[in-house]
């Protein structure tokens, strides 16, 4: 396992690997409380790999049968109640790519990095509200909800420049 805390725009969060070095599935764990999560505390987990959200309080996560020479990737941050990136695909930090994060009670603004590169990818957001518009760079953006999340598929060239307004 390797575990890296990150801070940055989009918040406090961190980034766990479980690797299977094995030649055949195997079941593998995380135990919260020893990378520093207090019991009880309400996570937003976010699997890079399967784009697949799932809340957690701070304990033991059992991960069953990744596959051979397999890789799960895992972002956990704080569930506290505040708009908050869950997880992201453009980029394996899931968050460190954006340099801006503004939020107020109705709207929330995030700048992204240039990736020097067409960039692909998806935000998954939580917020309080479901979003009533949605603008990429300008233009009108797409969202749907999925799981109490806000999914924002993106493609962009440079900055991309993301509001949200609920």
């Amino acid at each position: 396992m390797y575990a890296v805390k990150h801070d940055g725009a989009a918040g406090h969060w961190m980034n766990v690997a479980l690797f299977n070095w094995s030649d055949k599935p195997e079941d593998k764990t995380i135990d919260l409380q020893a990378l520093g999560f207090h019991a009880g505390i309400h996570l937003h987990a976010f699997d890079f790999w399967e784009e697949k959200y799932f809340p957690v309080e701070a304990g033991v996560l059992e991960f069953k049968q990744i596959p051979p020479h397999g890789c799960k990737l895992l972002r956990f941050c704080e569930a506290d109640g505040k708009p908050c990136l869950v997880g992201d695909t453009l980029h394996t930090a899931q968050g460190a790519e954006i340099t801006e994060w503004r939020s107020s009670a109705t709207n929330l603004s995030i700048t992204t990095m240039d990736l020097e590169r067409e960039a692909t990818g998806s935000l998954w957001l939580w917020l309080p509200q479901e979003p009533t518009k949605v603008t990429v760079t300008g233009k009108p953006g797409s969202f749907k909800v999925q799981d109490g999340l806000s999914h924002i598929p993106l493609t962009f060239t440079g900055n991309a420049q993301v509001n949200l307004d609920w």
